[in-house]
């Protein structure tokens, strides 16, 4: 019996033998410096994650504080535009009304004709075609002149008040698109001011011009009409 309980207690421990290195090789191996490091780089791709929506988020505002509109375009809308002739044929028919756009113009321009006027109808009835055709032509060219003239005039004067509602504006740019915009405006107008004022000196160049060449073409009818001065002192035979 005792033999027996011998040869069974060493089975038993060759067994356990046997299993233990089955059983050791199941325990996990635990790395503290692997994980240690891996919760480091966990930590810092979320700060790089963090960042990274800081900056998404200050480039969406940078696109929105530099893209869409800001109504700018709008600002000094009721201002008025080429209100003078684009040529020298629509400046001559401001008193014939040949263009509707200068209707108002016309008007002035007739008025001032009128006002201008010293001698009558039927004063200029006793007068040649060729003086009645000048003093026509000379009335025309005065009153034509000073109906453009006097209305850039006003025009101009009237800029202060529009003007002023674009340095009001500035106070009210908030963002960087709002001030370029505000910019691209003012400088706009600005360029449209010096074009009128460009048009208003060729204007009156060519009115100039236009009078110097009606004042020859008097001379040279004078001239016509009187003969040659040499001749007329010769006898008639």
């Amino acid at each position: 019996m005792i033999m027996t309980s011998r040869r069974t207690l060493c089975a038993v421990f060759l067994v356990a033998l046997g299993l233990a290195p089955a059983a050791r090789a199941q325990w996990a191996v635990i790395d503290v410096q692997a994980v240690a490091r891996l919760a480091q780089e966990v930590t810092t791709l979320q700060r790089s994650l963090t960042t990274a929506e800081a900056q998404l988020t200050q480039a969406r505002a940078m696109l929105q504080a530099l893209s869409g509109g800001r109504g700018m375009e709008r600002l000094l809308a009721g201002a008025p535009r080429n209100y003078l002739p684009a040529d020298w044929a629509a400046m001559q028919g401001i008193l014939t009304n040949a263009s509707s756009t200068y209707a108002a113009l016309g008007s002035d321009a007739r008025a001032l004709r009128s006002a201008n006027a010293v001698l009558s109808d039927a004063d200029l009835g006793a007068l040649s075609v060729s003086d009645r055709s000048s003093i026509d032509r000379h009335r025309d060219q005065v009153a034509t002149a000073q109906a453009v003239f006097r209305s850039a005039f006003q025009t101009t004067s009237g800029r202060f008040a529009t003007l002023q509602s674009l340095i009001d504006e500035i106070a009210r740019a908030t963002d960087p698109k709002a001030i370029l915009d505000l910019e691209a405006r003012i400088g706009a107008e600005a360029l449209m001011l010096q074009n009128e004022q460009n048009k208003l000196f060729a204007l009156s160049a060519t009115e100039r011009a236009d009078a110097s060449a009606l004042a020859m073409q008097e001379r040279e009818s004078v001239v016509a009409g009187q003969g040659r001065f040499a001749a007329r002192f010769e006898p008639t035979p």
